[in-house]
């Protein structure tokens, strides 16, 4: 099956990386160090709250289905993780059970429990003008 790159929103470009994505990867990496360390989120502060994390997974998610022939999506996020838990929720999936202290924190070895939650269809997710390859 060929894959068909890139993902292209209305605001972003989803695509493999580069060698030349190097130093900008680098650079978030170390703008994000305080949350990473906590959730591994390599995500720059300067893009945080806007909404571009739920799009990426939208679009991506709509790539699984349509191209990909996914028949289910599961995804989750660990206790305290509240900008996660909004992704999870804007785009419609369900919850069906929580693993209790599922994981060990890095930082500081609380044990977390993780909210575990599947989607079965693209048809509950927002509208997105999308499109690859």
């Amino acid at each position: 099956m060929r894959h068909l790159m890139p993902i292209v929103t209305p605001r972003l470009v989803l695509r493999p990386p580069t060698l030349g994505d190097l130093d900008s990867i680098q650079t978030a990496k170390e703008d994000a160090w305080p949350d990473l360390q906590r959730w591994m989120a390599w995500v720059a502060p300067k893009y945080a709250g806007q909404g571009m994390a739920t799009e990426a997974a939208n679009a991506a998610i709509r790539y699984a289905f349509g191209h990909l022939g996914a028949k289910a999506i599961c995804i989750g996020y660990f206790d305290g993780n509240e900008a996660s838990r909004r992704i999870v929720e804007k785009l419609g999936f369900q919850k069906p059970g929580v693993a209790r202290q599922a994981a060990t924190r890095c930082l500081d070895g609380a044990k977390l429990d993780r909210h575990e939650y599947i989607l079965t269809s693209a048809n509950a997710l927002p509208e997105l003008d999308v499109s690859w390859g």
